[in-house]
């Protein structure tokens, strides 16, 4: 209808806007690639410890064992004391292969001999969660600022997930509070109809 009316660039612009983009991953394969595979983590005290080491190490020494904070990490120093990787002998390398890649979502397929850390490099956000094969895990902040993440030996499907779970509650409360003004209003309605019927008699 809006190419007959004559609306042909606002009909040109809607379809651009509901277009999907495709994505290009940009990495530096050998200094920075995109998603990196490390076998060994330190985990720093201090927040002075902690930038010391990550203004000392090399790239190599950073990039083959992942660095944390203490105070960063929550329940997640749980579980890396429970299987984390230790072994400062293997070299880190990039992940196998990135099989989907958008705004909100992100998937690696990746198949290890040993648990290892998969680091994501992108920003660390509380809206990002992660799952291996369906089974969610924690996202951890590598290097205080990546998202990092444990994984298992064996063929995996790793999924990153973008959701705003946060503003689910302030929404319902928005909802809320605006059914109650409109009921409120729909009763100081009723009552001034009532109260001018009155007048009029």
């Amino acid at each position: 209808r809006l190419r007959k009316i004559g609306f042909n660039r606002l009909w040109q612009a809607i379809e651009r806007v509901f277009q999907k983009i495709d994505y290009f991953i940009y990495e530096i394969k050998d200094f920075a690639p995109r998603c990196q595979i490390s076998f060994n983590y330190e985990i720093s005290d201090t927040r002075a410890d902690f930038d010391r080491l990550m203004k000392t190490k090399t790239r190599r020494e950073l990039q083959a064992s992942v660095l944390f904070l203490r105070e960063e990490l929550g329940e997640g120093r749980v579980e890396l004391d429970q299987g984390g990787p230790r072994n400062s002998n293997r070299i880190s390398r990039k992940c196998a292969k990135i099989s989907s890649y958008e705004d909100d979502r992100i998937e690696i397929q990746e198949n290890l001999d040993s648990p290892a850390l998969l680091t994501l490099n992108e920003t660390f956000v509380q809206e990002w969660s992660a799952s291996i094969d369906g089974k969610n895990i924690a996202v951890l902040p590598g290097y205080g600022f990546l998202r990092t993440i444990q994984v298992p030996a064996g063929p995996v499907r790793i999924v990153f997930q973008y959701s705003l779970k946060h503003l689910i509650p302030a929404f319902y409360l928005s909802l809320g509070t605006m059914l109650v003004c409109l009921t409120l209003l729909g009763i100081l309605f009723a009552l001034s109809l009532g109260i001018s019927k009155i007048d009029s008699y």
